[in-house]
Formats: C-alpha cells, sequence, structure tokens
C-alpha cells in the first residue's frame, strides 16, 4: 500500500512539472507585440529616433543625400525615397533668433515602425478606430492614386488608402493639424 501511494505522488508529481515546463507555442492573438525604441512611434513626439524639435542637420547627415525636397522662408520638407517607401521630415528655423532647422513633422511610409498598440503601415482603418479615435480631414492624390488622411489630437494623423488601409503615418505637435505646415506633405489635400 505504501509503495502505491508512493509511485502514484511520484507520477502526479512528474506529470505536474512536465505541464509546467510546457511553454506556449506562440503568442495569444491580440497580445501587444514588444516595439524596440528605434522602431516605435510615439504620437506627437517621434518615429523611431527622429524626434519632434530636434536638430535636421544630424538626421540629414544619417539618412545620406535626400532623393527630394522644397525650401522657402526658413521652412524645409526633405523627402528621402526608397523605392515604394519614404520617409521625410518638415523643419522650421526661427530666423534671426535661432537658426537651427528643428522638425515638426515626420512622414513615413516603412513598415515595421509601430505604436505602442501597435499600429502603423498595414494596419486597416478599422484596427486603428478600436485604439483611437481619429477624424477624417481630407483626401489628396498621388498619381493615379487618391487617399484619405485622419487626424488624432494625440499628434499622429493617418494616410488610408482604396481598401481602407494605412499607407503612411505623419507625427506631428499634439492637438495641430498637419496640413497647416508651410509646405505640408500633402499640397494637394481637399477637404
Amino acid at each position: 500500500m505504501i509503495l502505491f501511494c508512493l509511485t502514484t505522488f511520484l507520477f502526479a508529481c512528474q506529470s505536474a512539472s512536465q505541464r509546467n515546463d510546457k511553454k506556449p507555442d506562440s503568442v495569444p492573438k491580440g497580445a501587444p507585440r514588444v516595439v524596440s525604441a528605434d522602431s516605435l512611434i510615439v504620437p506627437g513626439k517621434s518615429i523611431g529616433n527622429i524626434k519632434l524639435g530636434m536638430d535636421a542637420a544630424p538626421v540629414i547627415k544619417l539618412m545620406g543625400t535626400p532623393s527630394g525636397g522644397d525650401a522657402a522662408m526658413g521652412k524645409a520638407t526633405v523627402i528621402w525615397n526608397n523605392g515604394d517607401d519614404l520617409t521625410a521630415i518638415y523643419t522650421e528655423r526661427n530666423m534671426g533668433v535661432d537658426d537651427t532647422a528643428r522638425i515638426l513633422q515626420i512622414r513615413s511610409t516603412l513598415p515595421g515602425y509601430l505604436t505602442d498598440k501597435n499600429i502603423g503601415v498595414g494596419v486597416t482603418l478599422d484596427d486603428i478606430e478600436l485604439q483611437m479615435p481619429v477624424a477624417r480631414l481630407g483626401e489628396y492624390s498621388e498619381g493615379k492614386d487618391t487617399f484619405a488622411l485622419y487626424v488624432t489630437r494625440a499628434g499622429i494623423s493617418f494616410e488610408i488608402n482604396r481598401d481602407q488601409q494605412c499607407t503612411g503615418i505623419i507625427v506631428h505637435p499634439a492637438g495641430t493639424d498637419p496640413t497647416k505646415a508651410y509646405l505640408p506633405f500633402h499640397s494637394n489635400l481637399r477637404k
């Protein structure tokens, strides 16, 4: 009888330890992913290592020769185009007071940058609306395609294609309209 109880106890302990050692095969659906600092979008603050308010010169040096842009009256838009994806910054200088070109807006169409709520290029408008309130500001055209621009008060805007999928993100100061810049990213926006 003692041998039977001891064998049953050892078997139960072994089975329990085997169950506790088993790791889940995958992260549960809908669980937040950990986003590294260099891939994190912070509304009203930054995309990756590019931060609003920072001196644009080191960013331009790091990113290399821009593929395009525009400048006037101490304001500039600088664009790096990498095939279908682009990164752009809008800067302003406070001429006569601070001649440093400060970043006031950042635009990216690169997949892989995400908010802490897993919002980024490739997610649907429905997914965005589940995480934060957005308002449709207007629409613009690029080539033959038409996109809608949705804004938030938190300082992040979303470029949405006809399939209701996010194709680009703009980070700007919270509570501001990204189209009010002197050289807006979307000069043909129709409200």
